[in-house]
């Protein structure tokens, strides 16, 4: 990375000033300005640029958005395996609470909308999930 130590802020920002205030010929003036913002997008991308430290968390953060996305995915295969297998007659449905409560759900229309509802969900989670895994950057 080439930035000149000499040149501050202030002088780029003065070069600037100069420029719009017509204190530079037009050929000066351009090179000025472009000499300014290569150094200001160099800075820019040193500061950006991550640790190596950075780097590691951001693998292992990788590795967990891309267990979460398999598990859904997994999920998903499951649930459609689960539509195509029923016949509309024998589905149940059981829910269990933390105190050992339990709830058993037979009703067809019952449990073809809570099909529906946890499709749309698990849907949703995995597009969500999906988008992070493709927009992350190491």
């Amino acid at each position: 990375m080439v930035v000149e130590k000499n040149k501050s802020s202030k002088e780029n920002v003065q070069k600037i000033s100069n420029v719009q205030n017509g204190k530079v010929d037009p050929v000066q003036q351009k090179s000025e300005v472009s000499e300014v913002l290569k150094m200001e997008t160099q800075k820019m991308i040193a500061e950006m640029r991550p640790t190596a430290e950075q780097r590691i968390q951001n693998a292992e953060k990788f590795k967990i958005f891309t267990s979460k996305y398999d598990h859904l995915k997994a999920k998903k295969e499951e649930l459609e395996k689960f539509k195509i297998s029923s016949d509309g007659t024998k589905e149940r449905i059981y829910f269990e609470n933390s105190e050992g409560y339990k709830l058993e759900v037979s009703n067809s229309n019952i449990v073809n909308d809570m099909l529906k509802l946890a499709e749309t969900t698990l849907t949703s989670i995995l597009e969500a999930t999906q988008k992070e895994v493709q927009e992350f950057i190491i």
